[in-house]
């Protein structure tokens, strides 16, 4: 009686009551998967003399994106005649004729059950089309599953691998589902037992065998292969949400329903030998690996990895085809349009038509992005790939050494990986929930066409480490010109990590550190960091970076922008401001040059109204631009002088204002008032009435402005003053006010309020950063502030403000132009930074306060 199109079947312990099934772990997430009651089921023992046992629960999918779980149990003398007369209702329709069969509507509570009964079974379900598809199947009407009685053994949980793809299009989206059917074709239903294990094995483990036919699918022959060792786990890289490895050797020529789509196929149907070439070289392991995180589209990332035999001979015939104008290629990458290269190099479960394809060692890698496609060599190099992951070398070791294929999901990234691709209200993460890790492994049987099939849960071990690495992204050697700017460049709704280098390099890195873009400034050296703007107001970013005499600009396919770059008769030297600083809707670059000039220029490269304006010496920071006694003004520091301009051009009354030494840093704003970082330690507040308490500052003479300074440091102030909203603790109490940061050049960090009084002070014990200023954010995670510096050789510091204890255990790699902010969404904070080795990745886990015990 059960329809060869149910996915699931449960068959119980010998005798399970209902009230005992319902108590087992599992039925709470089962109750959730479901819109049925499943606890309203107790009822129907609780109206029986004897417990009522279950022989099975069919799980059939409805005819919505649902579920509905069909139970049939052992029927009791009158229990039928029990339920119906206290379960049916006065003027209802309580039953109805079905193919001879009698159904029986049975109302509890606000729910309805069909029931109906058939020899010594009593089958009910909330499903009414559930019962009648059994019925159906009573009757002859549709084939039943193919089980024989041994196979449907107490304790077990079957999986009908042909019905499959009926419950996988339940929870994908519509559009994906032709592409779904009859993805596991030519198996057999799956009886899997739970194995026996000691608390030193994995958390469970079940294993059944499949029986197969000779016509099979493309995915259930990619699995069901002689078993072997598998080595491409040397490639997948540590951060994949799930990945498979499996066998199918290479067809020797393309299938015969492979049409030719593109002119790259068209060319390699007229000349065989290509195809034949690249196919002797190939392997007959394949892999494909997901990326929860990868980064710049919207939707999740794949790659597809096949093992070659050699890797010159595939970039010869790769070669040939990028001279024949047939493909892109740039070093070790080939841009490529054609399903056949696709299906040849991937499989044909590869769906791929535009992909990239590197060419590294004994492996290719096949993706939609060319940073991803790259990323692999890397990853290798660096052995940031499972093959050198703790956690799946300790699941390896529980697995046998030959397999035919391997499936391993990490829970949460897989969740996240595949929700593009699901209906909108669908279970899987209530079904992914209680899992951590998931391993399926098969394993052919060398004397049958039987295949052993084991799904194995596995428990990560709790680690307490403080951080974890990211990624790196090699430099080969050259510096980053700033700090990384984070924007979303892509229109994925996710930020990527866009640099330059002295090199004249300017990337667009994915959250996973692989390339999103690539491009150049030539000879012209980089000045200060890159900047993200929406530049013609379409909701697009594009890139800006000042370099030389010029001002470049790409969107973000690295195609450069009309009318850029934009060139000055100097070179540049301060970092690029794109700004709307008019205020007409329209965005103006401003860059200060080597003949002491600031350039406000409009987008067609042009000077505005009133500019340039000279200063006294040469600007190397940027413009700051506020709002400044009731009118919007820009101001630069040029040595010991401080100039403002309105946006007209207009030098601000009052100004230039003559300081007593020179300034580090650029201007910032507190309180009203225009700040600086002395040279000489003291801390200047400039503004139209005074800021510092007499007793605590010294006033200096001006024409019409007060200016101010607080003694902070004997030695020299490093970088520019910067405002924060903070709770902080004054005299043993907890006070909310905005305070003003700044920091020494001997390692020393002052807080200070608007009066000038010292309100915290932490030092590093080192001299400080000249390239990166003290900043105040949440580390860690643990909804308090913390108070972070850089020293001059690299060493990262922190302090909890509160508690201003020094934070431990953070990375101790020297750094450069670190930035610090939760990067991946995922509630961690990352640390990006230039290194050694190249930029660098951590995120941050936990910290431990100095005074805190081991």
């Amino acid at each position: 009686m059960v329809s060869a199109d149910t996915p699931f079947i449960l068959v119980p312990e010998q005798s399970t009551p209902i009230s005992k099934l319902l108590g087992v772990s599992y039925i709470p997430m089962l109750d959730d998967m479901t819109p049925s009651a499943i606890q309203l089921i107790n009822r129907i023992e609780e109206d029986a003399e004897a417990g009522v046992t279950v022989d099975a629960v069919l799980f059939y999918t409805d005819s919505a994106n649902d579920w509905q779980p069909i139970w049939i149990t052992q029927s009791l003398p009158d229990l039928f005649g029990t339920l119906t007369e206290s379960h049916q209702k006065r003027f209802e329709q309580n039953r109805y004729r079905f193919k001879g069969f009698t159904i029986e509507k049975l109302f509890l509570s606000d729910r309805v059950l069909f029931a109906f009964e058939i020899g010594d079974y009593f089958i009910f379900s909330e499903s009414s089309l559930g019962i009648e598809n059994m019925i159906r199947t009573l009757s002859g009407e549709q084939p039943s599953i193919q089980l024989t009685s041994n196979e449907a053994e107490p304790g077990s949980f079957i999986v009908n691998t042909e019905s499959l793809d009926n419950w996988v299009e339940q929870v994908a989206q519509v559009m994906y589902r032709p592409n779904l059917q009859q993805v596991l074709k030519g198996g057999s239903p799956v009886t899997f037992l739970f194995d026996e294990l000691d608390d030193e094995n994995p958390a469970w483990r079940m294993s059944g065998k499949m029986s197969l036919k000779e016509d099979r699918s493309e995915l259930l022959r990619s699995i069901s292969q002689a078993p072997s060792e598998f080595t491409l786990d040397r490639y997948i890289p540590m951060n994949s949400a799930a990945f498979s490895i499996h066998r199918l050797q290479p067809r020797s020529v393309p299938a015969e329903n492979l049409e030719p789509q593109t002119d790259t196929d068209q060319h390699i149907e007229s000349n065989l030998s290509v195809w034949r070439n690249i196919a002797s070289e190939l392997d007959d392991e394949f892999g494909f690996a997901s990326f929860a995180e990868s980064g710049a589209e919207s939707a999740s990332e794949y790659v597809f990895l096949r093992k070659i035999k050699s890797a010159g001979t595939i970039r010869e015939e790769l070669n040939e085809l990028a001279q024949e104008d047939l493909i892109l290629r740039d070093g070790n990458t080939y841009s490529i349009q054609s399903r056949w290269l696709a299906k040849l190099f991937g499989s044909d479960l590869n769906p791929m038509i535009d992909f990239y394809i590197t060419v590294y060692n004994d492996v290719v890698a096949l993706a939609s992005r060319k940073g991803l496609a790259e990323s692999i060599g890397g990853d290798a190099n660096r052995r940031r790939v499972m093959y050198y992951d703790d956690d799946f070398m300790n699941i390896k070791e529980e697995l046998p050494s030959d397999l035919s294929s391997i499936f391993y999901m990490n829970s949460s990234r897989f969740g996240t990986f595949v929700q593009p691709w699901l209906y909108p209200q669908n279970y899987l993460s209530t079904l992914l929930s209680p899992l951590d890790q998931l391993v399926i492994t098969t394993e052919l049987s060398p004397s049958s066409d039987e295949l052993s099939v084991a799904m194995h849960s596995f428990e990560r071990e709790s680690i307490d480490q403080p951080y974890r690495e990211r990624w790196i992204y090699p430099l080969d050697g050259a510096e980053i010109t700033g700090k990384s700017v984070l924007a979303d460049i892509t229109g994925s709704g996710r930020d990527e990590i866009v640099f330059s280098t002295n090199r004249g390099n300017v990337f667009a890195l994915a959250a996973d550190g692989t390339t999103v873009m690539e491009v150049s400034t030539g000879n012209d050296s980089p000045v200060g960091p890159p900047q993200v703007y929406d530049w013609y107001g379409n909701n697009q970013n594009v890139v800006l970076q000042a370099a030389g005499n010029k001002v470049y600009a790409w969107n973000n396919s690295g195609t450069a922008l009309p009318n850029f770059p934009i060139t000055l008769n100097e070179s540049i030297t301060t970092p690029l401001t794109v700004e709307d600083i008019t205020r007409n809707g329209v965005a103006e670059l401003i860059v200060g040059t080597n003949d002491r000039n600031i350039h406000i220029l409009d987008s067609r490269g042009q000077p505005i109204n009133g500019w340039p304006q000279s200063t006294n010496s040469t600007v190397s920071e940027k413009p700051f631009i506020d709002t400044f006694n009731g009118q919007r003004s820009l101001f630069v520091y040029s040595e010991n002088t401080l100039h403002a301009w309105a946006i007209n051009g207009q030098r601000r009354s009052g100004f230039p204002v003559f300081l007593p030494t020179q300034i580090h840093g650029a201007p910032s704003k507190f309180k009203d008032h225009i700040m600086g970082a002395g040279y000489d330690g003291n801390l200047y507040a400039i503004g139209m009435d005074s800021l510092f308490t007499d007793s605590l500052s010294v006033t200096h003479s001006s024409d019409s402005l007060f200016v101010q300074s607080v003694q902070v440091s004997n030695t020299s102030l490093n970088s520019t003053p910067e405002s924060y909203n903070l709770m902080v603790r004054v005299d043993d109490e907890l006070v909310r006010d905005d305070f003003v940061l700044t920091q020494a050049g001997n390692g020393s960090l002052f807080i200070y309020d608007q009066a000038g009084k010292l309100i915290a002070t932490q030092t590093m014990g080192q001299p400080s950063s000249d390239s990166f200023g003290p900043l105040i954010t949440d580390l860690d995670g643990d909804q308090r502030m913390d108070l972070i510096a850089l020293a001059s050789f690299g060493r990262l510091y922190a302090w909890d403000l509160l508690s201003t204890r020094r934070l431990l255990d953070l990375p101790t790699t020297g750094m450069n132009y670190p930035i610090i902010q939760d990067i991946n969404g995922d509630g961690n904070v990352e640390i990006v930074a230039q290194t050694r080795d190249g930029l660098r990745a951590w995120s941050i886990l936990q910290t431990r306060q100095e005074d805190d015990s081991e």
